[in-house]
Order: C-alpha cells, then sequence, then structure tokens
C-alpha cells in the first residue's frame, strides 16, 4: 500500500510541476520545482540504490517533458 501510496503521489507532483509550475519564473533567476519536495516526502526506510533509481527516472521523466 505504501508503494502505490508513494507512486500517486509522484505522479501527482510530477503533473502540478509540469502543468503548472513549468512555465511559471518567479525570479529571472530561477523556476520552482516542486517534484524535488517529493524526495523528502520519501519515508527513511528507503535504501540508497533505491533513491538514487527513482531520482534518475524521475529526471528523465522531467527532462523528456521539456
Amino acid at each position: 500500500m505504501t508503494f502505490v501510496k508513494n507512486f500517486v503521489w509522484l505522479v501527482l507532483v510530477l503533473f502540478v510541476q509540469w502543468g503548472l509550475l513549468q512555465d511559471v519564473p518567479l525570479t529571472v533567476y530561477g523556476n520552482p520545482y516542486l517534484y524535488l519536495w517529493f524526495f523528502l516526502w520519501l519515508p527513511f526506510g528507503v535504501s540508497r540504490i533505491s533513491l538514487y533509481a527513482i531520482a534518475f527516472a524521475v529526471g528523465s521523466i522531467m527532462d523528456a517533458f521539456e
């Protein structure tokens, strides 16, 4: 159940990031990146290699949408 909950949260955050926040510059120096909060929201029990794999997949998905 935790995996499904985390996956749904990730998909929701990615859609909000890609659909709403991607083209909203708050300053001339940067954009808001909501999807990075997903990594802080993950449980502490996630192994390091799993976290790296998730981060690589999320980064690849976000680069594909840009």
